[in-house]
């Protein structure tokens, strides 16, 4: 029940942002991070007309389909069932809640948690000092607890669906890795579920392998023999084709290697924010591993696979600590599981009588951000005009043909049609800078229509989307009309792929 009632509380903004939108202006499904959740969506659409492996459709340099994301591809699917990626992506979503909300309990049962009730609520809506931040009149956007997945809450509110997948999977995968390590399950079902992650969310099987590894060097250092050390530890080659395919998708890949690289840097927020955002939870994090095994209090002393369970999050802590001092584009997407591990470390570590103190003290930061996506900006909805564009698209566009927009419209275009984008998303879209260039270039009011149409033909586009009135601006003959206007926005056909 108490994933139900979280799924539902994730999904209860959107569908109030969906049936209430500002007048003028539409929901998108989504509210931060407009832009990547279409992103993600590009694949997702392709994935409703059928496709399993990805190809790139912000890259317009002829390539074969390559990537595998399976929570990508569960949204397509369930796209294809309830009508859209955008309803696809929420309904993942909802699912994933209560499998984390399942996983939650399991780990919390299993680490030694008396109330995993208020263990679970803790997990689900703990947070930071976001609230203070906001009284001392942070602006709302620089609050890490607020506008980032670095607590589970976020994630969640945020509409993120693969996301929440794969954080149950992590804690799945951790959960089951140690009791295998404790000789309680078989391999075979942490290998499956890492396996799993690593097409969900490989950030989270990286850390998974980092908290593996600590628990190795842990029991070389209370003097397991060597040989069981690497024994243990060669279980792991059997994910060997995970890890290679990861290396050939996000690495060596010309088209997807662009997820790791320079486009994909993330400026970090300051110490300060993140000392904000975690300070309460590392502190009683802190306390309930340094207070005695057993209390007074009634809590019991943690078992084998407790025991285990807390060294293991507290490596993850420590493992996205390390990845943030290297210098990684992409090192931010770690902090997801940074907020996760020190929740669940709090919930096994303190005393069972504190657990609602806790629970309550560190939910403010969830009902604020609760509050504002239920209380939205109208600039967090696009205008209409812009989304009957891109419904016209969705319907006109044939797999394969390009499209020319400005940026906003043109990565909504491509994550619910079958459209390419020509200037898309930033982190894939190849040599962007230079075609941010051309783009202001090609919407200049002081551009000649010749170069217009030699960069129309250049770029293969079959599609343009154009303020009213800009016929003569694209070379076009006197007679020609639009395929599609609003009062805002123009929609011409300027070729056949």
């Amino acid at each position: 029940m108490g994933g139900l009632g979280w799924a539902a509380l994730g999904l209860w903004p959107y569908a109030q942002g969906a049936l209430l939108p500002p007048a003028g202006r539409r929901s998108s499904g989504f509210f931060f991070y407009q832009n990547d959740q279409y992103l993600y969506l590009s694949f997702a659409e392709q994935a409703m007309r059928g496709a399993f492996v990805f190809e790139n459709k912000f890259d317009l340099r002829p390539h074969e389909p390559f990537l595998i994301n399976l929570g990508w591809w569960l949204v397509g699917r369930l796209g294809a069932v309830f009508g859209g990626t955008v309803v696809g992506m929420h309904v993942l979503g909802a699912a994933a809640t209560v499998l984390l909300a399942y996983a939650v309990s399991a780990l919390l049962h299993r680490g030694g948690c008396s109330r995993p009730g208020w263990g679970l609520a803790l997990y689900a809506t703990g947070g930071g000092l976001g609230v203070l931040r906001l009284v001392q009149g942070a602006p709302f956007d620089s609050v890490v607890d607020l506008t980032t997945g670095i607590f589970p809450t976020a994630v969640k509110l945020l509409g993120v669906a693969h996301n929440v997948l794969g954080s149950a999977l992590w804690l799945l995968s951790l959960l089951w890795h140690v009791e295998w390590r404790a000789g309680q399950r078989r391999r075979s079902w942490w290998l499956l579920s890492a396996a799993a992650l690593g097409l969900v969310r490989p950030y989270d099987l990286a850390l998974l392998a980092l908290s593996a590894g600590g628990l190795l060097l842990r029991d070389l250092v209370r003097g397991l023999p060597l040989r069981a050390v690497v024994a243990r530890g060669a279980e792991w080659l059997w994910l060997t084709p995970v890890f290679l395919y990861l290396f050939l998708a996000f690495v060596a890949h010309p088209s997807f290697s662009l997820f790791s690289g320079a486009q994909h840097g993330i400026v970090l927020p300051s110490a300060s924010a993140f000392a904000a955002a975690l300070l309460p939870a590392a502190a009683l994090a802190g306390w309930g591993l340094l207070r005695p095994a057993a209390s007074s209090e009634g809590s019991p002393a943690p078992s084998l696979v407790g025991r285990e369970l807390r060294a293991a999050l507290l490596f993850v802590v420590g493992g996205v600590g390390l990845v943030l001092l290297l210098p990684i584009p992409f090192a931010f997407e770690f902090v997801g599981a940074l907020g996760a591990a020190l929740l669940l470390l709090v919930a096994l570590g303190v005393p069972p009588g504190w657990l609602p103190a806790a629970a309550l003290g560190l939910c403010p930061t969830t009902l604020v951000l609760l509050w504002r996506l239920l209380n939205p900006q109208p600039e967090w909805f696009p205008p209409r005009d812009l989304m009957e564009v891109n419904a016209f698209l969705r319907r006109e566009c044939r797999p394969g043909q390009r499209v020319v927009a400005p940026e906003s419209l043109a990565v909504l275009v491509a994550g619910t049609g079958p459209c390419r984008a020509v200037l898309g998303h930033r982190v894939l879209t190849p040599e962007v800078e230079r075609r941010v260039d051309e783009a202001e270039r090609f919407y200049s009011t002081q551009t000649s229509p010749l170069w217009r149409r030699t960069y129309l033909r250049q770029v293969g586009a079959d599609w343009v989307v154009v303020a009213p009135g800009r016929r003569a601006a694209l070379g076009l003959e006197a007679s020609a009309a639009p395929a599609f206007s609003t009062r805002g926005l123009e929609v011409w056909r300027v070729g056949r792929r």
